[in-house]
């Protein structure tokens, strides 16, 4: 018997299991305060108990199997680096769980949908890298997790050149000195973010240790980056961060204000800015619209903008990890799928 689309869960916890829902075709897919949980025997939903909520008893069967597997493995079920066809090596954590700062760019994360929602091991694995950390963390524990991701990235392959077609500042020219010199990329965070200033501390350590790697980091912690180096810590020059900013959203002024903080700080910090731009009704967006949008500066990302799956790919661009520039911000078209 049909009962229409069913409502998605998505797991923010191993123990107890539970997380947040959001109803078919959700606009405000972040909203926390639709949670559920399980007790053993049921799903409990709140505020209210959704259409289709009875089919979801045979999800747990499914996702309480993986918990149970990747417990009794642990950490090495779960503790690896993940990816993406666009964009390539990542480190993942779960949205929402791991997204200390939420704003409006959270209604339609793309870290809430398609594989990310229906995989269930990734899931799992996302929610117990999380849980790991923050067990780390309380016990003082944090350099363990250093040792194993320095390592694991230090060892990522080369894949390709800086393109030469971005002008590189001063600070990624002493890091990777050859343009042309082959290097490895990794992107922190498709899914998930800085969620606790030893944390952070911590994965910048981990650029440090790897220094023959370019890293990409889009965040919306600006601020916590920016209150970190007002105490004396420092971006490293092979890092982009990448602040994530929401045109005229409640966030906007308050990370341009971070980014500024960080380079009164560290005025060689390779940090600038990104913006989601939804196009027209005939779901294109063009150079020109986002040159008229946010500055003559501004660079729209090809692979958001690109009409075929195989061209919808970081590889010869790399723009995000080799330019950062608050004059300059990075516009994603969000209509499109990567």
């Amino acid at each position: 018997m049909s009962v229409g689309r069913l409502p998605s869960l998505f797991l923010l916890s191993t123990d107890p299991v539970g997380g947040i829902w959001f109803p078919p075709r959700a606009k405000d897919q972040a909203n926390k305060l639709r949670k559920w949980h399980w007790d053993g025997k049921r799903i409990h939903w709140s505020p209210d108990k959704p259409e289709g909520a009875d089919l979801k008893e045979e999800f747990m069967g499914r996702l309480l199997d993986t918990v149970e597997k990747y417990r009794k493995a642990a950490p090495q079920s779960f503790l690896k680096l993940s990816g993406t066809s666009k964009t390539g090596v990542t480190w993942s954590l779960p949205a929402v769980g791991a997204c200390p700062q939420v704003d409006e760019t959270c209604g339609t994360c793309y870290a809430l949908d398609g594989f990310y929602r229906t995989n269930i091991a990734a899931q799992v694995g996302r929610v117990m890298r999380l849980e790991y950390l923050r067990d780390l963390i309380a016990k003082k524990r944090l350099g363990e997790w250093i040792d194993w991701a320095s390592d694991t990235i230090g060892r990522l392959r080369p894949i390709e050149a800086v393109p030469k077609k971005i002008s590189l500042d001063a600070p990624l020219s002493e890091a990777i000195p050859a343009n042309h010199k082959r290097v490895s990329y990794m992107r922190w965070h498709d899914s998930g973010d800085l969620f606790h200033a030893e944390y952070a501390k911590a994965v910048l350590e981990v650029c440090r240790r790897t220094p023959e790697v370019l890293h990409w980091m889009p965040t919306r912690m600006g601020s916590l980056l920016a209150g970190l180096l007002a105490k004396g810590e420092r971006l490293p020059p092979n890092l982009a961060v990448q602040v994530s900013c929401h045109r005229g959203g409640i966030l906007e002024k308050a990370q341009h204000a971070a980014i500024s903080e960080i380079r009164s700080h560290q005025p060689t910090a390779r940090v600038g800015m990104t913006y989601a731009h939804t196009g027209s009704k005939s779901r294109m967006v063009t150079p020109a619209e986002v040159r008229s949008s946010y500055g003559e500066t501004a660079s729209l990302c090809p692979a958001t903008v690109a009409k075929k799956s195989e061209d919808r790919v970081c590889t010869g661009c790399r723009r995000c990890w080799a330019q950062a520039q608050p004059d300059s911000p990075i516009i994603y078209a969000i209509h499109l799928a990567n």
